[in-house]
C-alpha cells in the first residue's frame, strides 16, 4: 500500500486535514482516522493498525479491524492510496 504522491496534510487540534492537490479535494480525519493513517505512514499492515485502534480508543479487535479495512477502502476509493 502506497500512498498518492501529490497529497499535503496537517494535523490541527487532532484532525488531519489533507489536500489532494491533483484533484484539489479537501479531506478531514477525526482522531480515529488520524491513528489509522498514522499507521499506515510508518508501514504498518492492517492488522497491526487494528490492534493499536482497538487500544487507544477501547474497541472491540472485531470492531477495530472493520474499521480499519473500511477506512482502507474509502482512502482507495478516492484515489489516496494504491
Amino acid at each position: 500500500m502506497k500512498f498518492k504522491e501529490k497529497l499535503a496534510a496537517r494535523e490541527v487540534a487532532g484532525e488531519l486535514y489533507v489536500v489532494d492537490i491533483e484533484a484539489e479535494t479537501l479531506h478531514s480525519l477525526n482522531p480515529a482516522a488520524l491513528l489509522i493513517w498514522n499507521c499506515l505512514e510508518k508501514g504498518l499492515d492492517a492488522e497491526k493498525t487494528a490492534v493499536r485502534l482497538a487500544a487507544e480508543f477501547d474497541v472491540a479487535p472485531a470492531t477495530a479491524a472493520a474499521d480499519v479495512k473500511d477506512f482502507m477502502k474509502t482512502l482507495a476509493a478516492k484515489g489516496l492510496i494504491k
